[in-house]
């Protein structure tokens, strides 16, 4: 079975270089930056290998990436600053660092890149056009990095339950807005589809300690979850 492993690469290589960072106290207001650069550095290489192995979904990436750079630009170039002050094991320039993350990505995307470019490419677009490797329909309130890290949450219990790993899409809707400021509560509805099946998951979230708390529910399952954004 194929994983989605690839996309979680920016949590997972940050929390590695996290564990030797300098500063600890001070990481939360720069993590979101941080998690940006390595994610541009990631998309970036993924871009260049699929103008190779699959033109048309490069061409969509390449066209893509300019746009995510508009939004996020600021947010990478604070990254890349960031990085030399708590990762410094990553690297001692910013060049070094980039090809550190490059060679992470090498290794995590090198084999399904061989094997099902085409599958691969499409999943990285969708990582750059909604930050998670499955295209959203219809409407959510949650942001990029919420989107994150709910999907990264919540994906191991849909490929369990699905019994299935190339999915499709992914449809929102929010069925409840209530509240505001501190108190604010929206639940949202995200049905998940691939493999000729779907499951839906309840998603809930609100402000949470200077962040974001959610918890992910399935509806007649015994199997829940819940997290936190920055």
């Amino acid at each position: 079975m194929r994983t989605n492993h690839g996309f979680v690469l920016g949590v997972l290589m940050l929390s590695c270089g996290l564990s030797h960072a300098a500063d600890p106290g001070s990481l939360k207001e720069n993590y979101l930056d941080l998690r940006t650069y390595m994610q541009s550095v990631q998309m970036g290489y993924l871009t260049e290998q699929c103008l190779k192995a699959a033109p048309a979904q490069g061409a969509l990436m390449q066209s893509a990436m300019v746009q995510w750079r508009v939004e996020n630009g600021d947010s990478e170039r604070r990254g890349s600053v960031a990085a030399l002050r708590f990762l410094p094991d990553m690297g001692k320039t910013s060049e070094e660092q980039a090809d550190a993350i490059r060679a992470q990505a090498v290794s995590t995307f090198a084999a399904e890149l061989a094997s099902t470019p085409d599958m691969t490419c499409r999943r990285g677009l969708n990582g750059i056009r909604f930050n998670i490797p499955v295209e959203i329909h219809g409407a959510t309130l949650a942001d990029r990095n919420l989107r994150y890290d709910i999907f990264k949450q919540a994906v191991v219990p849909w490929m369990d339950l699905m019994q299935c790993t190339d999915f499709d899409a992914l449809e929102a809707q929010v069925v409840s807005d209530k509240g505001t400021g501190a108190e604010r509560v929206i639940e949202e509805r995200w049905t998940l589809r691939g493999c000729g099946r779907q499951q839906a998951a309840t998603i809930t979230f609100g402000p949470s300690l200077g962040g974001t708390g959610f918890v992910v529910a399935f509806p007649n399952v015994q199997r829940s979850s819940s997290g936190a954004s920055d």
